[in-house]
């Protein structure tokens, strides 16, 4: 029998439904209007919600490394600084994410992790 997670799944209101996702599926969090694209797995589901509401739905396991954008703390693996000042963020599932240098006080690396 597999093991049963206790992570709490969030619900979230989709234009065709609504989806049930745990926080550790969910990769990244992108404002998109009045709306964010919830990426988890290789699904994006489109929610009509501020970013705001989503950190504030996610919790401390998301951190937001961008004006209009949160990654899931969990799945960061490495940070790449840029000559820009900007850093580049490698996710454990391959993905790249370009976090702004005015959020690097808020990496992992910034508050001794990584």
């Amino acid at each position: 029998m597999p093991a049963v997670s206790q992570e709490a799944l969030l619900s979230f209101r989709t234009g065709g439904g609504t989806v049930h996702l745990r926080p550790s599926e969910i990769r990244l969090v992108e404002a998109a209007g009045n709306y964010v694209e919830i990426e988890a797995g290789e699904r994006r589901h489109l929610v009509r919600m501020t970013l705001a509401a989503a950190a504030s739905e996610l919790g401390p396991g998301f951190v937001q490394v961008h004006r209009s954008r949160l990654v899931n703390r969990d799945m960061i693996r490495a940070e790449k600084p840029q000559a820009s000042g900007d850093v580049l963020l490698d996710l454990s599932d391959g993905t790249a994410v370009m976090a702004s240098r005015r959020y690097r006080d808020r990496l992992p690396s910034a508050a001794g992790g990584l």
